[in-house]
């Protein structure tokens, strides 16, 4: 088994509003994603200092699998569903999405 991040860099599209979007962030949307057995863990971070392009939180999700794409694939599924049940704010843009595989960890 394989071990994955996948990041996702964000933003709020209405800055009025980032309080609902963070509240649907953590108490909604990272617990639909933690329905997936293959993700493991989240954790969000908000970016200090971000760029004109570039979001400002991030979402690292901690994924085991030993078929990526097809991961990614299902993720893909689970979120269109999730959407048809107007579970997906309106409030969210993602502006980058990075796919990392673990190759080497030395613990303390």
């Amino acid at each position: 088994m394989e071990t994955w991040l996948l990041l996702v860099e964000s933003s709020c599209t209405d800055p009025s509003r980032e309080q609902d979007f963070n509240d649907w962030y953590n108490n909604i949307h990272i617990p639909d994603m933690l329905e997936l057995s293959f993700v493991t863990g989240s954790t969000r971070y908000e970016i200090r200092d971000p760029g004109n392009e570039e979001g400002k939180y991030l979402a690292i999700y901690e994924i085991n699998s030993d078929n990526f794409e097809e991961t990614v694939d299902q993720i893909a599924n689970h979120l269109k569903k999730k959407a048809e049940q107007g579970r997906i704010s309106g409030l969210l843009s993602v502006t980058r999405r990075i796919r990392a595989k673990k190759i080497f960890r030395k613990p303390k």
